[in-house]
């Protein structure tokens, strides 16, 4: 394709969708949403073809979803306590994970915008820095800040596998193989590692 539309986080604490021309090198904005007096720190796309809804996360505790032609809300979600770090789509797009600061993760109904599942089993004193579906979206991985990685189921959040430590330092970044049977993970210990949840 000769142009990708991309959700980007930015400094001055706006949104924004971007439509970036590759042939031309030009790039205008087809939106510009001001979610927040806070930062916003992830921004992702679901995962249909048109690329429909787009979720972030930001620094005043809340996970939004917005239609990403029009640039309407259709759901906050609030019950993180502290910064939220990730947000992301299950890949049939009904679900949203997010983790937060507040040492937790949280799985939210995309549909009615209830809460499924909350993840508790990493320390409340470290946040918990990414979070992402399994490609058949039945658990979830998390990273934490002490140096853990965890697998949960997505439905009802009970712990199916636990490396303690996967790294000497915060792992800033998690996530499974398409196949399902490796996680990467990337941390402040310098390292890169895969490894097999089961």
């Amino acid at each position: 394709r000769s142009s990708d539309l991309i959700a980007t986080e930015k400094s001055n604490k706006k949104f924004h969708v971007d439509w970036k021309n590759k042939k031309g090198g030009g790039e205008c904005h087809l939106m510009t949403q001001k979610i927040t007096d806070d930062a916003v720190r992830y921004a992702a796309f679901s995962g249909d073809d048109e690329a429909s809804r787009f979720v972030a996360c930001s620094d005043d505790f809340s996970v939004q979803i917005w239609a990403s032609g029009t640039g309407k809300v259709a759901f906050i979600f609030e019950g993180h306590e502290e910064t939220v770090y990730r947000a992301r789509f299950s890949s049939d797009g009904r679900r949203v994970v997010s983790c937060s600061d507040d040492g937790t993760a949280k799985v939210w109904n995309t549909s009615n915008g209830n809460l499924v599942t909350e993840f508790s089993g990493h320390s409340r004193e470290n946040a918990v820095y990414c979070c992402n579906f399994s490609p058949d979206d039945l658990v979830v991985v998390s990273s934490s800040e002490d140096g853990t990685i965890r697998v949960w189921d997505s439905s009802s959040g009970v712990l199916k596998f636990s490396c303690e430590p996967a790294h000497d330092a915060s792992v800033l970044s998690c996530v499974f193989s398409p196949d399902n049977r490796r996680i990467a993970s990337a941390s402040e210990d310098c390292t890169l590692k895969v490894g097999s949840p089961r």
